[in-house]
């Protein structure tokens, strides 16, 4: 295996992108880079390849994972994303995550049943379940997770959730200009009820 090159992430980043044979292989801290003397053109060998993925950068990845899961709850579709940003190869990545899940640290059904706690009064269930697939969540987990809700608090009804939601926002339809009701429009639009249920809703107040 041939170092073919080094690239800094940026003209001041303390960190630089490793390419061996010709493709990405990780990032690592310009530091390290001296300290292992990596170098464009030198010969790396398997065990040296195999010490900077095991003894570097497996153990950084799981910090990493760790630290930002301290931060707010993530998906494993949305911690990959992170760490894949960080350059994290795929299958360091793929280590750290197996990593935070065997201590339960992170958990789809548990983000997703959370999630829908917190938002099942404020937005639809097609924005809902919108959000959670964009946060990686299986089909299987949306719909056990929200057939699981409704069981327990039944159906959210559109207009009641409006309501509702204007309520908690004390919104006044009576007392309010034209640009704020064009406001509380687009939002309750944005969290995908329908226009005519939100002007009968309007009509109600």
């Amino acid at each position: 295996m041939t170092v073919s090159d080094i690239v800094r992430a940026h003209e001041k980043a303390k960190q630089s992108r490793v390419f061996i044979d010709g493709e990405y292989a990780f990032t690592l801290y310009n530091s390290e880079i001296r300290r292992l003397g990596l170098k464009k053109d030198k010969e790396i060998s398997k065990n040296e390849y195999d010490t900077i993925m095991n003894s570097v950068l497996i153990k950084r990845a799981r910090l990493r994972a760790l630290y930002l899961l301290q931060k707010q709850d993530y998906t494993e579709y949305k911690l990959k994303r992170k760490l894949y940003n960080s350059g994290y190869p795929e299958s360091v990545i793929e280590d750290a995550l197996k990593y935070v899940r065997e201590y339960g640290y992170v958990d789809d059904e548990k983000y997703a049943r959370s999630f829908v706690n917190a938002h099942a009064e404020t937005l639809n269930k097609t924005k809902l379940i919108l959000k959670m697939k964009s946060r990686g969540i299986s089909d299987e987990i949306i719909s056990n997770v929200y057939e699981e809700y409704c069981e327990n608090y039944g159906v959210p009804g559109e207009r009641e959730m409006i309501l509702s939601f204007l309520d908690k926002k004390h919104f006044d339809i009576t007392s309010c200009d034209r640009k704020e009701k064009d406001k509380m429009i687009k939002s309750l639009l944005y969290r995908g009820f329908k226009m005519n249920d939100i002007i009968a809703c309007f009509n109600l107040t």
